[in-house]
């Protein structure tokens, strides 16, 4: 670990392995000032600490955000560590972190007690096989469908590679399956209308695990948030694993439109134009317990969510769904109250825009929508 001391208080430490080895690590701390901490600090309006837990399939961008919020924030510091989208939750919701990263939608129970989302990039969870796997070709070509996917891992009515290609082949399916509670298990089974928890298979612990396992056993199947089998600087498939394309319509054939899954670029661009479905493709958050009051966090978050969004295809995500919401009148108001109200919104009132969860209009939006006025 090589670690460059940046002032007083603050420490960046890099480690020389890549992302999925410091995934690996016991708590898979990202940035220490001086050590590990032993839990959560007590944050108030003037710390400068932000503790982040949560989904593994979140943490690779985290990190980048991360690095780049403290080249303009170098008193901030930064403990990011991934346990699973649950971990992360039950972390914020008993005050031992100040973001939990989740991969699924928030529950009924996790909003009544103050949960507050904020959308930051979408992804996949996707199928993966081993690349020694002897029938790969013809497993390629045929994708895994809806309904395969639950004959795999709920109904076990495909336990060979056989029966999974309709061939005459008695070679068993070495199945893997998550027994942490993270969003990529929950988007998986909800693919196929089922819950994780109802899922067969050798059960392993997150991405990290999952990963390897798959490498090591040639007749193994398992799935994985999507950035974890791509090379994270060429993009290309990691080796000794192949990504499933989806057979989406379900003829048992994968057509052109289905085949994309070769590289990050292609499955990007498959789940930016609505090709891929949603799920196995997902939403990815950041998940604060009430809006944020400590200003460091909110200014990191809101960072993320403008700034911070030109990251995510670089490193293999999708970006959050942007659109922009309007205050409509009938030609420029006539009426003093109404003008007067319309600017205020788009003046003082934008103040008000990061603490109910909705992001600034920019400078040359309040210009232009000013301008109107003269």
């Amino acid at each position: 670990m090589n670690c460059e001391k940046q002032n007083e208080i603050t420490y960046i430490c890099k480690l020389d392995m890549n992302r999925r080895n410091i995934v690996t690590l016991a708590l898979g701390i990202l940035f220490l000032a001086g050590g590990c901490s032993g839990g959560r600090a007590v944050q108030t309006e003037e710390s400068k600490t932000i503790i982040i837990t949560g989904a593994y399939g979140l943490y690779p961008l985290v990190m980048i955000w991360a690095d780049l919020f403290m080249e303009t924030h170098p008193n901030v510091r930064f403990e990011v560590s991934a346990g699973g989208a649950g971990k992360g939750m039950t972390d914020l919701l008993m005050d031992l972190n100040d973001i939990a990263m989740l991969s699924r939608p928030l529950t009924e129970k996790e909003e009544s007690q103050g949960a507050v989302i904020f959308p930051v990039a979408k992804d996949a969870v996707v199928a993966i096989v081993n690349a020694e796997n002897p029938l790969l070709e013809q497993i390629l070509a045929r994708g895994i469908s809806r309904e395969s996917a639950r004959k795999i891992w709920i109904d076990k009515s495909i336990t060979t590679w056989g029966q999974f290609l309709n061939i005459n082949d008695n070679t068993p399916l070495k199945l893997f399956g998550r027994f942490d509670t993270g969003g990529g298990p929950d988007t998986w089974a909800a693919w196929f209308g089922a819950k994780h928890i109802d899922m067969n298979g050798t059960k392993v612990f997150g991405d990290t695990r999952m990963l390897p396992a798959v490498q090591k056993n040639k007749n193994a199947i398992g799935f994985i948030s999507m950035t974890w089998p791509y090379d994270e600087k060429t993009g290309a498939l990691t080796k000794g694993v192949v990504v499933l394309p989806v057979d989406i319509n379900g003829d048992g054939h994968i057509d052109a439109e289905e085949n994309n899954c070769g590289n990050i670029e292609q499955i990007v661009a498959a789940i930016s134009s609505g090709v891929y479905p949603m799920p196995p493709a997902r939403g990815l958050y950041l998940v604060t317990k009430g809006i944020p009051k400590n200003p460091i966090v909110a200014e990191f978050i809101k960072f993320t969510i403008t700034e911070g969004q030109k990251e995510n295809l670089p490193a293999g995500f999708v970006e959050a769904t942007a659109r922009g919401l309007y205050l409509v009148t009938k030609g420029i108001p006539k009426n003093p109250i109404v003008a007067e109200f319309i600017k205020f919104t788009i003046t003082e009132g934008q103040k008000e825009n990061l603490p109910a969860g909705f992001v600034e209009a920019t400078p040359e939006e309040v210009e232009a929508s000013l301008g109107k006025f003269k």
